[in-house]
C-alpha cells in the first residue's frame, strides 16, 4: 500500500499555505462517468451533451475545501461554478452531484488556473484546456510565464505520478498536483482511485521527499497491528500498556469490542494511544466527536449502510499534537508533543496499514 511521508514540518506549512491560496482563487473539481478513449484530454466540452458528475466528500473537501452539503447550501458560491452549473444535490454518502453541460464544464476548465499551467508545461502534447487564457494575477501570471521552462516535472500519462529532479522548481509542487487530480476527475476515475503521488528525486535518483493528494490519514487494519507501536523503534524505550480505558476520559460509558491502549517513551518519541473497536458504527462516531467536540456530526445518526463512517482530525495546540481517527467501527486517539509532529505521522504511516 503506498504510504505517505512528508519530510518535515516546514514543507506541511508550506503546503497548507499555497493550499490556502488555490481555495480562495481556483476552487472546485467533478468526476464524470464518462470516458474518452482518445488522446485528446479535452474532447467533447463543444458538444451539446449535458452529463452528470459526481464529487466525493474527500475530493470535495480537498479542491475547493468545503463538503458537498455546504456546497448546495451556498449554490456553489466562492467557487469557479457559482452560476455554471445546471444541478447539484447530496446523495446519502455525501456525495455531490452535479448536472453540467458540456459547455458549462468547458468554460470552467479554461477558467482554471492550474489547468493553464499545466497545459503550458505540457505544450502541445495534450490539450488540456480548449482555449489559452493566462492568468492575470501576479503571483499565479509568475508561475505560467516561466512553466515551460524552470517547471520541468515529469508526468504520467494517467496523471497519478509526478516527479520531480534535482534541478527542477520544486514550488510548482501543489500547482501540478492538484490539475493533475482534476484530470483524473475528468477522465472518470472513481474518486476512491484518485490520488496524485509527488516525489523528489536526488541526483542518485533516491527519493527525498513525497507528498500525496489529496491528503490522507492512517489507521490499523485490527489491534494487533496497533501493537507493532511497540518495536517500531530499535532504541530503548518505557512502555505502559493498559489492560482497559478507564484512563480514557472520552469513552464515557461508549460499549466497545476490544480496546489497546499504551504509553510510549524512547529518547526520540514519546505520545500516549488509546484504540478501539466499538460494537457499531454511532459508538465510534459518538467516540470521535466526544474527543473532537465537533458535534454538528452527530446529525448524521443513525448512520446509513453505505456511510464508511470516515473522519480525522488533526490538533495543533501550544505544545500539544492529537490525533483523532475512525473508519467504520474502528478509532483511535494520539496525543504527543507538537515538537515531533513529521515523527508521529512518519510512524503512524508506517505501521498503520489502512489509508482513509
Amino acid at each position: 500500500m503506498i504510504k505517505n511521508k512528508i519530510n518535515n514540518t516546514a514543507t506541511c506549512v508550506a503546503i497548507l499555505l499555497v493550499f490556502g491560496m488555490f481555495l480562495s482563487s481556483c476552487q472546485h473539481t467533478i468526476q464524470s462517468h464518462k470516458k474518452s478513449d482518445n488522446n485528446d484530454d479535452n474532447a467533447g466540452i463543444e458538444s451539446n451533451e449535458t452529463h452528470e458528475y459526481q464529487l466525493s466528500d474527500k475530493i470535495c473537501q480537498t479542491v475547493f475545501g468545503i463538503d458537498p452539503q455546504t456546497f448546495c447550501e451556498k449554490n456553489g458560491k466562492d467557487t469557479l461554478l457559482e452560476n455554471g452549473f445546471t444541478s447539484a444535490m447530496v446523495t446519502s454518502d455525501d456525495t455531490l452531484v452535479l448536472q453540467l453541460t458540456n459547455i458549462q464544464l468547458g468554460n470552467w476548465r479554461n477558467s482554471e488556473v492550474s489547468l493553464q499551467i499545466l497545459q503550458k508545461i505540457l505544450g502541445s502534447e495534450k490539450e488540456i484546456v480548449s482555449k489559452i487564457i493566462p492568468p492575470t494575477d501576479s503571483f499565479y501570471g509568475a508561475f505560467y510565464e516561466n512553466a515551460d521552462t524552470a517547471c520541468g516535472f515529469e508526468i504520467s500519462d494517467d496523471y497519478s505520478k509526478v516527479t520531480a529532479g534535482p534541478g527542477d522548481d520544486k514550488s510548482y509542487q501543489l500547482i501540478v498536483s492538484r490539475a493533475c487530480l482534476l484530470m483524473q476527475v475528468f477522465k472518470g476515475i472513481p474518486s476512491d482511485n484518485i490520488s496524485v503521488e509527488y516525489i523528489e528525486l536526488d541526483s542518485d535518483g533516491v527519493v527525498t521527499n513525497r507528498i500525496f493528494l489529496p491528503m490522507y490519514m492512517f489507521i490499523f487494519e485490527n489491534l494487533d497491528e496497533c501493537k507493532q507501536l511497540k518495536t517500531y523503534e530499535q532504541s530503548s524505550s518505557e512502555i505502559n500498556e493498559y489492560l482497559d480505558p478507564n484512563v480514557d476520559e472520552n469513552l464515557k460509558g461508549l460499549n466497545y469490542i476490544s480496546f489497546w491502549g499504551m504509553d510510549y517513551k524512547s529518547s526520540n518519541i514519546e505520545y500516549r494511544i488509546f484504540a478501539y473497536e466499538f460494537v457499531d458504527k454511532e459508538s465510534t462516531l459518538r467516540y470521535y466527536v466526544g474527543v473532537t467536540g465537533e458535534e454538528k456530526r452527530l446529525d448524521k445518526i443513525p448512520l446509513n449502510s453505505f456511510d464508511k463512517n470516515i473522519l480525522w482530525q488533526k490538533k495543533i495546540g501550544d505544545s500539544k499534537y492529537q490525533i483523532t481517527v475512525i473508519e467504520g467501527n474502528k478509532a483511535y486517539v494520539l496525543i504527543s508533543s507538537n515538537l515531533i509532529i513529521d515523527k508521529i505521522d512518519k510512524m503512524l504511516s508506517t505501521v498503520f496499514s489502512v489509508k482513509v
